[in-house]
């Protein structure tokens, strides 16, 4: 799902992306939603990266349902996404850091 949300500094909108995490998975993530910030207020841009990360976030997803894995191996995967957004922002050229 992509959001919208008001900058509290320009009142400009900023994206998020947020998915909700199956049920059974819940327990083992010790999450109930995937809430990311877009870094932009292009809204092609945020659609762009929403969808990439709605089919990581579904890997992430099939492979906990699939393989039956250990809470520590499904927390590496969910590092492991994390981790590559924020390689595939920098790439962008985008500042991580909040001023």
């Amino acid at each position: 799902m992509l959001r919208a949300i008001p900058s509290r500094r320009t009142g400009q909108p900023r994206y998020h992306f947020r998915r909700i995490v199956p049920a059974m998975l819940r327990p083992l993530l010790g999450k109930t939603e995937i809430s990311l910030v877009l870094h932009t207020s292009d809204k092609l841009v945020a659609r762009e990266r929403a969808a990439a990360l709605y089919a990581r976030t579904g890997q992430l997803f099939r492979a906990g349902k699939m393989q039956n894995p250990s809470r520590e191996d499904l927390l590496v995967l969910y590092g492991e996404l994390i981790e590559n957004y924020e390689i595939a922002l920098k790439a962008y050229g985008v500042s991580l850091v909040i001023p």
